[in-house]
């Protein structure tokens, strides 16, 4: 469009502009034509914004007559999408808005209200690529990373990646195992067969749909997981040694690395293994586990893990004791990570930005909306 002139009307800027092509394409039998049949409606469309200031386009799209099929049709605007009040370089400024602030803070700053807002993300979603995402992948598959988060309080959202090409697919809506699986389920049959291995945490729905919908896949615990489990294991004991003993014990110790401990943490856990035993298995068992995952073979690593295991099950504590079946039924999919030393970082990673677009956004009530403002934020910033 051609700018005719432009006019300052208090915060607003209104350019007024005109068609820059005089003819157009028939909808209606694809011929090209250039009557006009009537001057057409003036147009007011939303623009952008210059620092404060609004900045409108006044137009009219005239009315054109075809000598082909005898219709009259109405020019169509560059730039412009058929019943839209915004210009496409408008949806963009939106999408660019709402990719790190909330609807709220959108709407005051251009006036622009929630449910069109709405409308501006839901068209800037685009399906997932797959066959671009098999490209990208240049024959050695995918790799798919699955972990769940917060949408609110207790309700949970789950969230699949593409972890080698460090992508973003979709959040799943809840975190049961038929969304889940009827997700897997509907992916095409070249994706599932391209997946090599799919990273989880120690749940077992995850690992009893993977194992169906994707059996060629290998499965990998995330190591993340693994060594959080057995810091809430040992300071479940922290706890109850405490409590059963009605003697303090310092927290932070027993959680910090070996490596990482002052001489005076490290006097001080001597001196509480001496008076509590059971606590000394616990740490042992944390340690080697974080051992583990610095070995540089997987032959290492089994002969490590057996250790663990014949150290649990020899233990007088129900609890430890427990704590190795549950090591023994996940230990094919721990030591599968020495394949390709997959871990779930990424996705650990995406859930760290959407915990922090949901505080700007001050919460969700809707989850499918929630999902929506997620996926904006991880697109490119130039759409």
């Amino acid at each position: 469009m051609e700018v005719v002139r432009g006019l300052n009307e208090g915060d607003r800027v209104v350019v007024r502009v005109g068609p820059a092509k005089r003819t157009a394409l028939c909808p209606h039998c694809g011929q090209r034509t250039g009557r006009r049949h009537a001057r057409g409606k003036e147009r007011r469309l939303w623009h952008g914004m210059v620092g404060r200031r609004t900045v409108d386009l006044v137009t009219r799209a005239p009315r054109l007559w075809c000598r082909a099929c005898h219709k009259a049709f109405t020019m169509p605007l560059p730039g412009v999408a058929r019943w839209q009040r915004r210009t496409q370089e408008a949806e963009v400024f939106l999408r660019y808005e709402l990719r790190s602030q909330s609807f709220g803070t959108v709407t005051a700053k251009t006036g622009v209200g929630y449910w069109a807002l709405l409308q501006v993300v839901r068209r800037a979603l685009p399906e997932v690529n797959w066959t671009e995402l098999l490209q990208g992948a240049k024959g050695k598959g995918l790799a798919l990373g699955l972990d769940e988060h917060s949408f609110r309080h207790q309700d949970m959202a789950t969230t699949l990646t593409e972890l080698w090409q460090h992508r973003l697919l979709t959040i799943l809506p809840d975190d049961r195992q038929k969304t889940l699986d009827e997700h897997l389920e509907a992916l095409p049959s070249e994706v599932k067969q391209a997946v090599r291995e799919v990273c989880i945490d120690m749940k077992e729905g995850f690992l009893s749909v993977v194992e169906r919908r994707l059996p060629e896949a290998l499965v990998v615990v995330d190591p993340f997981h693994v060594i959080q489990d057995a810091n809430k294991r040992l300071d479940e004991a922290r706890r109850l040694e405490q409590q059963m003993n009605t003697c303090p014990l310092k927290k932070t110790p027993f959680l910090l690395g070996k490596e990482k401990l002052y001489p005076s943490q490290r006097a001080y856990l001597k001196e509480v293994f001496q008076r509590y035993p059971v606590l000394k298995e616990f740490y042992t068992v944390k340690e080697w586990l974080r051992e583990l995952y610095r070995l540089p073979t997987r032959a290492e690593a089994e002969r490590l893990f057996s250790r663990i295991l014949i150290a649990c099950q020899a233990s007088d504590d129900a609890e430890m004791v427990r704590w190795g079946r549950t090591l023994k039924r996940w230990r094919p999919f721990i030591l599968n990570h020495f394949v390709s030393r997959t871990t779930n970082a990424f996705t650990e990673g995406t859930h760290t930005k959407i915990k922090l677009l949901k505080r700007v956004s001050y919460g969700f009530r809707n989850v499918q909306v929630y999902i929506q403002k997620m996926l904006l934020g991880f697109l490119p910033p130039i759409l």
